[in-house]
């Protein structure tokens, strides 16, 4: 079931018009039924207050372990300069 939903979520962010936008698949991994899915959405990038050339950047993590959520939200920060 959570491979399912897991499956669901990451067709429903990349190629649903009605949530149409700039969304980036960044990355998978891992093997069946382990695999992990990381997007991003330009909605949730911001710069960081105070700290030139920095942003934030809100990634969500589609999880498909069964003994793992289902997915994880977090935030990173960019130092353009520091790369």
């Amino acid at each position: 079931m959570k491979r399912l939903l897991a499956t669901a979520a990451l067709a429903v962010i990349t190629t649903s018009p009605a949530l149409a936008g700039d969304r980036w698949l960044v990355y998978t991994g891992g093997e069946k039924p382990g695999r992990i899915f990381v997007v991003v959405d330009e909605t949730y990038l911001d710069a960081v207050p105070f700290a030139e050339k920095t942003c934030k950047l809100e990634t969500v993590t589609i999880l498909e372990n069964a003994k793992a959520p289902d997915w994880v939200s977090s935030n990173m920060i960019i130092d353009c300069p520091a790369r």
